[in-house]
């Protein structure tokens, strides 16, 4: 758990300890990656922790470079070494412990119990084979079962996340498909196994606001349908808002605030939290426009020193250039990484 943080409560029959109390169906701590690099080491993610219960969906928000992606492929086992090092206290699945585990005792954890959607489908699809064959693979390789089996339940996810004509759409290449449908497809591959838990990383990047409404349907209407829990990482504070419960927003590799997202995004309580909601379109619009920002998020080799955010922060303090700001709990279930964190949550903006 983040420290300070409060588990929150989620309506699940889940998995419980020897005295009753609901165990989380991921649990990170401490996490740590790093990669060697020509230049030196690069730190991308620097102690970041995080759970996530069953039925629960969970929002790792942050710009690019924050180490969101990097978080969710060391839990998948998915960085190669070298050049990556990944090192954590505890990375559980199902209170299983995950590290040290061997490859193939990993590829059966992947799919048929974690399973990931990737961001920008083309490129992460084979343009050689068709979409019912990259399907079918996957259910043939981690089953058994035969070139005809695989493609009849092939046709039955196409269809279940709404593909039209996919019995003749099976034998297309992926070119043959639109982005919103190519991300579509690797719904289908992620969901072939029944996973309990989809990571799905930025969904929507590259898709028009039409068709990223439809995903993010799409992807709420399988958790229900399913049971399944949801990671979804996401630069989009509006994304987060709609479809997540909690939301865990991340800075130069850290994380800098967490807490339901309905509280988070109305009240926060940590300065780039308040700057990523400022930079977002209202629908009542604004009258003083966007407030983007300003500068760029700090090179990985070179973090600044204290809060990693006060070359950017417009209410640093001294302090903020010298210390560093531990996570700590501001309200139940409400934490922040910043000095001015308890002004912050009480309004004092």
């Amino acid at each position: 758990m983040i420290r300070g943080d409060v588990a929150p409560v989620v309506e699940t029959e889940g998995l419980r300890d020897s005295v009753g109390e609901v165990v989380p169906l991921l649990s990170v701590s401490r996490l740590m990656v790093e990669f060697d690099t020509p230049f030196g080491a690069l730190r991308a993610v620097n102690g970041v922790d995080f759970q996530i219960f069953e039925g629960e969906t969970l929002a790792i928000l942050g710009e690019s470079g924050s180490g969101k992606s990097v978080c969710v492929q060391a839990v998948m086992g998915i960085i190669d070494s070298p050049p990556g090092n990944v090192d954590a206290e505890h990375i559980r699945y199902q209170g299983k412990e995950l590290q040290g585990l061997s490859e193939s005792e990993m590829r059966k954890i992947r799919g048929s119990e974690i399973a990931m959607v990737f961001q920008e489908p083309h490129a992460a699809l084979d343009p050689a084979f068709t979409v019912g064959q990259q399907i079918g693979e996957v259910l043939r390789v981690h089953t058994g079962c035969t070139w005809g089996q695989a493609k009849r339940r092939a046709r039955e996810l196409m269809e279940r996340v709404g593909i039209p004509s996919a019995s003749t759409r099976l034998d297309d290449y992926p070119h043959e498909f639109s982005g919103g449908m190519c991300q579509r497809v690797m719904i289908a591959m992620a969901l072939a196994l029944d996973p309990r838990l989809l990571i799905a990383d930025e969904p929507t990047t590259a898709l028009d606001v039409t068709v990223q409404a439809q995903v993010l349907d799409l992807l709420e209407s399988l958790k229900e349908e399913t049971g399944m829990s949801l990671i979804l990482i996401t630069h989009d504070v509006g994304v987060a808002a709609e479809v997540a419960e909690r939301a865990l927003v991340m800075y130069a590799g850290q994380v800098v605030e967490t807490g339901p997202t309905g509280e988070l995004f109305t009240g926060p309580a940590h300065p780039y939290t308040l700057g990523l909601t400022d930079a977002i379109p209202h629908l009542e619009g604004r009258q003083d426009g966007l407030v983007p920002i300003k500068g760029a998020p700090p090179d990985p080799r070179n973090i600044p020193s204290g809060c990693p955010f006060h070359p950017r922060c417009s209410r640093a303090i001294e302090k903020c250039s010298t210390e560093v700001p531990v996570l700590h709990s501001v309200a139940e279930g409400r934490s922040s990484a910043c000095h001015l964190a308890e002004e912050m949550f009480r309004g004092d903006h």
